[in-house]
């Protein structure tokens, strides 16, 4: 499984799934808005997903399962409803 977060410096929500992954130990590439990722990255993977979803926060999860398909998690309070799906 391949976890990826986009966040952003002192966010608190952001802070919080990291800390949740961490405690599940599941590891994740994190993606820092401002340090060469922009919003816009995060609405092109959206619509890569065949989504039409407007992203206005952050933290945004994605994960890919063992066949290879991305799932769009969302942020903190989806993590933590769809922990299962993260196989925790």
């Amino acid at each position: 499984m391949n976890v990826e977060i986009y966040t952003k410096p002192a966010c608190p929500y952001c802070s919080k799934a990291k800390w949740l992954l961490d405690q599940k130990n599941i590891p994740y590439k994190e993606y820092d808005l401002g340090a060469g990722f922009t919003k816009e990255d995060i609405q092109q993977k959206i619509k890569s997903l065949g989504l039409n979803t407007e992203i206005r926060t952050v933290p945004q999860i994605f994960y890919t399962d063992k066949s290879g398909k991305t799932i769009h998690v969302g942020g903190y309070t989806d993590l933590v409803a769809k922990q299962s799906i993260l196989g925790t």
